[in-house]
């Protein structure tokens, strides 16, 4: 498989997901079951820290209630220069279109 068909079939998959997070037929509980990875969901009004999987907490070694909310400066505080530098304008890129 070419990485182009890797991220068109990404591409799906992320389209089914949010259409059944959309209509309610799976909850992040659920998703957090299907998707084998950490993942977390920011606010797009101010990057705030609205949820994070039960694995990313156990990676991270936080527990629920002291990670969220977290606002943008406090998640700078402990993500890695890299994802500061690499990741999140694509993030801002992403919100902004």
């Amino acid at each position: 498989m070419t990485e182009k068909e890797i991220l068109q079939a990404q591409e799906r998959q992320i389209f089914t997901i949010e259409r059944l997070l959309n209509r309610k037929d799976i909850s992040l509980s659920d998703l957090e079951e299907i998707l084998p990875a950490l993942f977390h969901i920011n606010s797009p009004e101010d990057s705030t820290l609205v949820y994070c999987s039960q694995a990313g907490l156990e990676f991270m070694q936080y527990e629920p209630e002291e990670l969220l909310p977290y606002s943008a400066e406090q998640l700078a505080s402990i993500i890695s220069p890299d994802t500061q530098k690499y990741v999140l304008p694509k993030f801002i890129e992403f919100y902004l279109e």
